[in-house]
């Protein structure tokens, strides 16, 4: 397993980010699949919903919550934002990392 010792993720099924240096996932699966290979990241950038795939940004949020519970491996300088357009889906993402964050201090 090669680990990166720093990156950011953007999760969006369509849109691409500004800048060059973050790692693109389209899906839950993909980004599930880089978190296990490449080690958790220090930024993330939620969309939340996924066109077709049934899991959400949202979904992502929580279990990423449950590897550093499990794992204890997010950065101590993790940081997130949600670029979804789904005001509900900005809500649970935000309020469920917000909530671990400050549990975490």
């Amino acid at each position: 397993m090669e680990l990166i010792v720093s990156y950011r993720m953007f999760l969006d099924d369509e849109r691409y980010p500004i800048g060059g240096d973050w790692v693109i996932v389209r899906n839950f699966a993909a980004a599930v699949n880089y978190v296990c290979q490449h080690g958790f990241p220090r930024f993330v950038s939620f969309d939340n919903d996924l066109g077709n795939d049934l899991q959400t940004g949202y979904d992502f949020a929580k279990w990423l919550i449950e590897r550093d519970l499990d794992m204890g491996d997010m950065p101590d300088d993790f940081d997130f934002y949600v670029h979804s357009q789904n005001p509900v889906g900005v809500k649970n993402i935000n309020s469920a990392m917000r909530s671990y964050l400050h549990f975490k201090k």
